[in-house]
């Protein structure tokens, strides 16, 4: 690829090492590549050019770093150096199962105590990031579930989730698949006529939400769903006046599954040795371009087999560290995200 002009386009594709700059640039994970940083011809194409400028935003440090190597200033490593960003050495195929388990739910409660105090989820809250151990997130997750059984949950009924990608979405997902029942996912983006049809469409008797504005999509429709039973909120932050027989919190459907637990000690053991691997787990719904959503079936056999085989290309370990970036509706996130986190014990 020849020096591009300020303006005009550039295949990106033509030129691999061109192409990791750019990635690192918009990353603002600053170039350690020597062979990539050659291109100082693409650095200041990038300063300037009015697409790719504009378009992407560099951060202050990837778009200061561009200008410097353009006048022909060494890289800084150091700090900066990020020697296995391009290292797939360490992806190997790790053909023993980490965790056992033919059920979600039983890989989630051999994980659990199999690594009791280490820490697994982590989530910024008011700028301060808190840690979830294992140990925490199994108890709570009980909690949810014999909170489910108090309110009539049966094995194999639907609940749904309308919620971003938060903590208590892990919490809920798990505490409804150890209970026997089956997790289906809503966008926090939809909007009430598609909450209304997913609630519908898959017969949710309990509906998960976020706060006050997914709560109010909930109640705009909940007429029409005669089959919903219950809404539960994870923040009640601006909803403490409220006072609604079928809304309940997050907190009080954990309060309710302690006192559910004390009085019905191997309740959950029950539920977790019914579950059929080949049983229903959880429900994905397509985008709908060509047609109203369809919920696609995964049973608790798929997930297990896809975690498996997850390992088998992209093995990670538990000194591994990732982070979210989709809805945990989304397969992608759910299955590579939660499940696979779940499986190997990445944080």
């Amino acid at each position: 690829m020849g020096p591009a002009q300020v303006g005009e386009p550039f295949a990106i594709g033509e030129d691999l090492a061109a192409h990791h700059m750019l990635e690192r640039l918009f990353a603002g994970q600053l170039l350690v590549d020597p062979q990539a940083l050659a291109h100082h011809e693409l650095a200041q194409l990038l300063v300037g050019h009015p697409r790719w400028g504009r378009q992407h935003q560099f951060t202050h440090a990837a778009h200061s770093e561009a200008q410097r190597l353009s006048a022909g200033a060494e890289p800084h490593l150091g700090a900066r150096t990020m020697p296995n960003l391009w290292n797939v050495d360490q992806l190997k195929p790790e053909p023993n199962i980490v965790v056992p388990g033919e059920t979600v739910p039983a890989v989630f409660w051999n994980a659990a105590k199999q690594r009791a105090g280490k820490v697994w989820l982590r989530e910024k809250d008011l700028g301060i990031w808190r840690s979830w151990t294992w140990d925490q997130t199994a108890e709570a997750v009980r909690e949810v579930a014999h909170g489910l059984m108090a309110l009539g949950l049966q094995p194999g009924e639907r609940v749904s989730i309308l919620s971003n990608t938060i903590v208590e979405w892990v919490l809920a997902d798990l505490g409804v698949l150890s209970a026997g029942g089956v997790a289906n996912g809503i966008y926090p983006t939809d909007s009430s006529s598609q909450v209304h049809y997913l609630c519908e469409d898959s017969s949710s008797v309990v509906l998960f939400v976020e706060d006050d504005e997914q709560l109010d999509k909930a109640l705009e429709v909940r007429d029409r769903l005669p089959g919903l039973r219950k809404i539960v909120v994870f923040d009640m932050e601006g909803l403490h006046d409220l006072d609604d027989p079928r809304v309940m919190s997050f907190e009080a459907l954990r309060e309710q599954g302690r006192a559910h637990r004390v009085a019905n000690p191997s309740a959950l053991q029950q539920r977790l040795d019914a579950i059929d691997p080949q049983s229903l787990a959880i429900l994905i719904y397509t985008s709908g371009t060509t047609g109203k959503p369809k919920g696609v079936m995964h049973s608790h056999h798929a997930l297990i087999v896809s975690m498996r085989g997850y390992q088998l290309n992209i093995a990670q370990y538990e000194s591994d560290e990732r982070m979210c970036f989709l809805p945990l509706c989304h397969i992608a996130e759910r299955m590579g995200g939660e499940y696979f986190a779940m499986y190997t014990g990445s944080k």
